[in-house]
């Protein structure tokens, strides 16, 4: 025969799966709201992925800014590398986002 404290926390657990079960549902709802950044983002790992794969395009590209218009290129610069510092930090959640859709 369970004892009382036994049965408080078998009935704490039912309350927390059922929780659980509550905001999982939730965070489905709220998640179809993010499916256009997440198109957005696709585009962008695509795009990424194809400079990753011809590098020179986007060296050339450089090359012809810094040419043309060096204040513009220092000017993006630092634009440039708060995006890259950001992709960076994002990529590990992306990843575990991307598994837990599979």
């Amino acid at each position: 025969m369970p004892s009382n404290r036994e049965e408080v926390l078998l009935r704490r657990r039912e309350q927390l799966v059922a929780r659980s079960g509550a905001l999982r549902g939730d965070l489905l709802a709220h998640a179809g709201r993010l499916a256009p950044q997440g198109l957005m983002l696709g585009g962008a790992n695509r795009a990424l992925a194809w400079v990753r794969q011809h590098p020179q395009w986007a060296l050339g590209g450089l090359a012809l800014l810094l040419v043309l218009r060096p204040q513009r290129l220092w000017r993006w610069s630092g634009r440039l590398l708060t995006l890259w510092q950001l992709a960076r930090q994002a990529a590990p959640m992306m990843g575990r986002l991307a598994a837990r859709r599979r």
